[in-house]
């Protein structure tokens, strides 16, 4: 695979030599900058490194995986949409791996079948396990550790799971081997840092009777990240009253070292103490920012009420602290109660930090309306959509990682509209060697004198150094 890396002056020597020029149509700049991103962090070499189950690919299983991460990014609602990109862009087609001569023929030589439908995405897909993708995710954080250790030196966790279901495959008569698919979830662990919020960590089971519940695949997810990445890593987790688990977290919270604020359910008794102590004459209310709803009347009025030493919560078998959260809103009033064993954390301290667990929910919505998570028709079968939704948390933490790490920021709805606007600079090669460029610098490029010339020394003005380049073939 090619990327392109920033190499202008070894361009314009090409040039000054006499040598031709080529010239084509780039993709959006933000594509090399972040190819270039994922080749720093040994991304393409993880997924080479994937067992393919086919015998002799002609088409590469890393081509097919950039082809699903270009869906995303490039806002297709189908794969069938791809191919008028692909075909469009030879060279695109070159730098993802697939054999031109062969694209052309359509078939094998040997066998006289043709690539796309032997090489299609549902047949190779269904192969991948998302452990497999998951460990390319526990990769990348490893090396970013190393090299950007205050991205993760605060140590704030957010958890929380989304449900998905593939197309029901069947109708009328049962296919051979072919089995109904059920519910599943994917619950992920998201690091929230004040640059983003970044998944580090994600476990995918069924939803359905007999499968994980919330508590299960929550401390399966927080066992298994503090296996890989050790002590020290989870300083303090945000999740909702559905992992709730008292045994366990009063012996996770010694054995794995981490502090916690959760919400409890109403039909507990700490809810109904808390509540109850809030009603006293003498409780002392504080006044609490309001949840941020899109129209600023709608938002109610919002008091804060803290107590200490509560011990309803047996299952847990420790005094917590819990903060009463009261809402005002035409009249009607509604209550929420969280609970943390932290003491010195104030009710809007308290308050706060259960407030950014909503940026797991943020985090979901919006792959969920831009990428389909959750959609029956992102993929026919389970073992398909398992890897598709691995592949969506891998590349969704690789923009956030790209972005934390000081590349340009942007949302996935600017990702996509930068594509569907279309290309803004051209590609240049000469030599052996690429640039990137405007089509105005383009000109400057091509008027440029050989050796013949009196000066060789063609202008291109200012070049926007919007990627890197790298050398060619």
């Amino acid at each position: 695979m090619v990327v392109l890396r920033n190499n202008l002056d070894e361009v314009q020597r090409a040039r000054e030599r006499g040598e031709p020029l080529t010239i084509e149509w780039a993709l959006p700049s933000f594509f090399d900058a972040f190819l270039e991103f994922m080749e720093d962090l040994g991304v393409r070499k993880a997924i080479e490194a994937l067992p393919d189950p086919r015998q002799d690919p002609v088409v590469p299983l890393t081509a097919l995986i950039y082809c699903v991460f270009a869906r995303f990014l490039m806002g297709f609602e189908s794969f069938r949409e791809m191919g008028d990109v692909l075909f469009r862009h030879p060279d695109l087609l070159e730098k993802l791996g697939f054999t031109i001569a062969l694209a052309e023929s359509g078939a094998y030589p040997s066998t006289g079948q043709i690539p796309c439908n032997v090489e299609c995405f549902s047949e190779v897909l269904r192969h991948v396990d998302w452990t497999a993708i998951r460990e390319i995710l526990v990769g990348v954080v490893m090396r970013l550790r190393e090299t950007n250790p205050k991205l993760f030196r605060h140590g704030i966790f957010l958890i929380d799971s989304n449900h998905f279901q593939a197309a029901e495959r069947h109708e009328g008569v049962e296919q051979e081997k072919r089995v109904r698919d059920g519910e599943e979830k994917i619950c992920v662990l998201l690091l929230w840092t004040p640059h983003g919020r970044i998944p580090v960590d994600f476990r995918i089971a069924s939803a359905e009777a007999g499968g994980e519940g919330e508590t299960t695949c929550g401390q399966a997810l927080v066992e298994g990240a503090f296996a890989t990445y050790g002590p020290g890593f989870i300083k303090e987790i945000r999740w909702d009253r559905g992992y709730l688990d008292g045994k366990w977290l009063a012996d996770a919270e010694v054995r794995l070292g981490f502090r916690w604020v959760m919400g409890v359910r109403d039909d507990m008794a700490i809810y109904e103490d808390a509540i109850g102590l809030s009603r006293q004459e003498d409780a002392v209310w504080v006044k609490g920012e309001p949840p941020k709803l899109d129209n600023p009347r709608e938002r109610p009025k919002r008091w804060l009420f803290q107590c200490e030493g509560l011990e309803t919560w047996t299952a847990y078998g420790k005094p917590l602290t819990a903060v009463v959260v009261r809402d005002v809103a035409e009249g009607k009033v509604t209550y929420q109660v969280f609970v943390t064993p932290e003491t010195k954390w104030d009710a809007t301290q308290i308050h706060g930090r259960y407030r950014s667990r909503w940026d797991i929910e943020e985090f979901y919505n919006v792959v969920t309306v831009y990428w389909g998570l959750g959609e029956k028709l992102l993929a026919r079968r389970g073992d398909i959509y398992r890897t598709i939704v691995s592949l969506m948390m891998l590349l969704s933490a690789l923009l956030a990682l790209f972005e934390a790490t000081g590349h340009e920021k942007r949302t996935l709805q600017e990702y996509q509209r930068a594509f569907k606007l279309g290309p803004t600079h051209l590609i240049v090669r000469c030599g052996g060697w690429f640039a990137l460029l405007r089509p105005r610098e383009v000109n400057a490029l091509i008027n440029m004198k050989g050796p013949a010339g009196s000066s060789g020394n063609g202008s291109l003005g200012k070049v926007t150094k919007v990627v890197g380049m790298a050398r060619g073939p």
